[in-house]
């Protein structure tokens, strides 16, 4: 399909998106992810040049002193300028034009129409590089689309939606994605698969005899609250190391 107004080009694709999310959610101890749906959004963004100057005197007169411009892009979702994307834009050559027509996609539609657009442009311009209004200069006002991938699915039987750049593979919500504490069990069972190489036999009994070294003032230190935060791991490895001492003296 045709877009009236030119995109980022799609560098992630929708199965390399869903990967980053399990991913992201496997690290954060997640197990049977499940991504139900998968859809393309176009989100509508202003991209825009400034001009602006400074005044000195000179012979009793004001003239100008020198001429700054820059490239700059607004959010007509926040009315904010958005850092970082102006940047990574490419040549409008290298814009996408069209979507494949099997791809379901939505085109979401922008706050702020160009008139307002412009209007607000000026105004944040001229507060970031603090410059009155009358110095501060916007030209070539155009709206643009970044391609997003909105993941829907479950975790722990919980629904959830993430949204990933299809530029880059940024998790919008990655700071916001919950992480899930380890059963005693889990923590069991990874403490027996270390424990299976001899080598880590003795790291664990250093670590533990560091860390009770380091509780003999009688204050609670901060490994100490680490000891206590992970207690069913400690004992869990300190029963295996004993367990392993009995079968090899037996």
């Amino acid at each position: 399909m045709f877009l009236g107004d030119p995109s980022l080009p799609i560098a992630v694709s929708a199965d390399k998106a869903k990967e980053l999310i399990q991913t992201a959610l496997a690290s954060r101890n997640w197990k049977d992810i499940f991504v139900e749906k998968t859809k393309l959004f176009l989100v509508p963004y202003y991209f825009f040049e400034y001009h602006t100057y400074s005044e000195k005197e000179h012979n009793g007169e004001k003239i100008v002193s020198e001429v700054k411009k820059g490239v700059l892009v607004l959010d007509p979702e926040t009315s904010e300028i958005v850092k970082g994307i102006a940047e990574s834009l490419p040549p409008e050559k290298q814009m996408m034009r069209e979507i494949p027509q099997e791809q379901e996609f939505e085109i979401k539609k922008a706050k702020l129409e160009i008139g307002g657009a412009k209007k607000i442009a000026l105004l944040k311009t001229a507060e970031m590089i603090e410059k009155p209004l009358d110095k501060v200069s916007i030209l070539n006002l155009k709206k643009f689309y970044v391609p997003l991938w909105e993941m829907s699915g479950k975790i722990a039987k919980q629904d959830i939606v993430v949204h990933i750049s299809a530029v880059d593979g940024n998790i919008l919500e990655e700071d916001l994605l919950p992480y899930r504490e380890k059963s005693a069990k889990e923590i069991t069972k990874e403490a027996l698969n270390e424990l299976k190489d001899p080598k880590t036999w003795l790291k664990y009994t250093q670590e533990l005899v560091e860390m009770a070294g380091r509780n003999r003032g009688g204050e609670r230190s901060a490994l100490m609250e680490t000891i206590m935060a992970n207690r069913y791991r400690v004992a869990s490895v300190i029963l295996v190391i004993v367990l392993i001492i009995i079968v090899l003296f037996l």
